[in-house]
């Protein structure tokens, strides 16, 4: 017979590509980001043919901030079919930049602000870009001194605080008020001294306050307006209501008694006498003297005194007059005998007077000629 022969060919077949699987480690943040070092590993399988060669799979650590890295895995099965894979790893370690900064406002005086103050943030990123912020933050309320915070967030979602901005706002003026330290009041709102005026004020939120110095006023006058005024810390000014001051430091002046009557001899008046009181006044009008003194009786050395006041109360002596006032006759007196005489006789003169006295005596002959 003829022999034979059986021949068993086993066949193969492999049309699958191989596996390739990325493996990544790291802290995830947003958008895809990681915001650490990220550990890269593949896991590159083939289940019929095996894996004959693969390029670019080793295990890698990644820790350099990148905005986008590719890494690509390729790989041959046994059967000679190619795959690849890849994964691009975005890296951002650190948080962006963040700034708080005076977008509006009126500076004032040592870092204080006399207005509304609007305060923005700003921040960046070089690596992940898409920075957002604090909106602006406006405060309108008198404060001594506010911490304002602020952050801003990268696109990896990392936020950075600002370092925080004090702010202290003061819109409104000090008071300020005008008031006499010194001084002596007279009448009818004078003084009759140096007068020394102070500029006063206080502030409830920027102090110290600074005022003007003390004024001193010392010329006389009918009215001179004095004004002053404050600043806050802030540098707000407020003027204080003006004051009028009238100063008298002088009495009347040439203040002198005037007597009015008939002047008889040696110094006495032989009528009723009026007194007047008169002086001068430049400042402080009107000014009153002492009325008018009337004087009826006989005296003898009668002293008479009177004086003037200015509006302010200041007073002037006069000098004292001395009067002497003799309306009376005096009396006189003789021996005479009565009736006609023979024989030559002697008449003895006498006078008297209790006012002003006998100054001589005489007499008449025969209503004709007279001796003393």
């Amino acid at each position: 017979g003829v022999a034979s022969t059986t021949t068993t060919v086993i066949l193969i077949y492999d049309n699958t590509p191989p596996v390739i699987v990325p493996t990544i480690s790291g802290t995830l943040g947003s958008n895809g980001w990681y915001t650490s070092n990220v550990d890269m590993s593949w896991s590159v399988t083939d289940s019929e043919s095996g894996i004959a060669s693969k390029s670019g799979c080793d295990p890698q650590t990644l820790s350099s901030e990148t905005s986008g890295t590719t890494i690509i895995c390729s790989a041959v099965n046994g059967a000679g079919l190619s795959n690849s894979n890849s994964a691009t790893i975005k890296i951002d370690k650190t948080g962006p930049s963040a700034y708080l900064s005076v977008n509006s406002g009126t500076l004032g005086s040592n870092g204080w602000y006399t207005s509304d103050v609007k305060v923005g943030t700003t921040g960046s990123d070089p690596v992940s870009d898409s920075v957002t912020c604090t909106s602006d933050q406006i405060f309108s309320s008198e404060i001594t001194g506010t911490a304002v915070t602020g952050s801003c967030t990268n696109g990896a979602g990392l936020t950075t605080s600002a370092t925080p901005l004090t702010i202290k706002i003061d819109k409104t003026g000090p008071s300020a008020s005008l008031s006499v330290k010194s001084g002596t009041l007279g009448n009818n709102g004078w003084y009759t001294s140096i007068v020394v005026v102070s500029t006063t004020g206080s502030d409830i939120i920027s102090s110290p306050v600074t005022c003007d110095p003390d004024q001193t006023k010392n010329a006389d006058t009918t009215g001179v307006t004095v004004s002053g005024s404050c600043k806050n810390d802030a540098g707000l000014i407020t003027d204080a209501t003006p004051i009028i001051l009238k100063i008298d430091t002088t009495a009347p002046t040439g203040v002198h008694l005037v007597p009015s009557g008939i002047m008889g001899g040696s110094g006495w008046f032989t009528s009723d006498v009026t007194v007047n009181t008169v002086g001068n006044e430049l400042i402080s009008t009107p000014f009153a003297c002492t009325d008018t003194q009337h004087l009826t009786s006989d005296v003898n050395g009668l002293v008479v005194n009177g004086n003037c006041i200015n509006d302010a109360g200041l007073k002037a002596d006069a000098a004292p007059l001395t009067l002497n006032i003799d309306k009376t006759p005096p009396i006189t007196t003789d021996n005479a005998p009565a009736g006609w005489q023979k024989a030559p006789f002697t008449v003895t003169l006498a006078c008297t007077d209790g006012g002003s006295g006998c100054d001589n005596t005489y007499y008449t002959l025969d209503g004709g000629s007279s001796d003393t």
